[in-house]
């Protein structure tokens, strides 16, 4: 038997099921570890959508349910808001 891969496993259902995505260069290692704790501390479980390369850099989504918390991981560190695909675009990227 299969297994369907959960909301946390695919980065595009993860974009999909939450809208408010955040797009930022991919940081240094450390800078990993520093977001997990910040998402630890606010008792969320880290949902990371896409990534993407455009020279000279590496991008990568996370991904989260409430506006709220998109603009704290912002101001903490950095990137932006990416608007979620719609419907007809999503199928048309299908």
């Amino acid at each position: 038997m299969v297994s369907r891969p959960t909301l946390y496993d695919d980065p595009r259902r993860n974009e999909r099921e939450l809208p408010c995505i955040v797009e930022l260069v991919v940081p240094p290692s450390e800078t990993i570890d520093v977001i997990g704790a910040w998402h630890r501390t606010r008792f969320l479980e880290q949902h990371r959508g896409r990534g993407r390369y455009q020279e000279p850099h590496w991008y990568r989504r996370w991904c989260f349910k409430e506006p709220r918390d998109a603009q704290d991981f912002m101001a903490a560190f950095g990137g932006v808001l990416v608007p979620p695909l719609s419907k007809a675009r999503r199928r048309s990227r299908a």
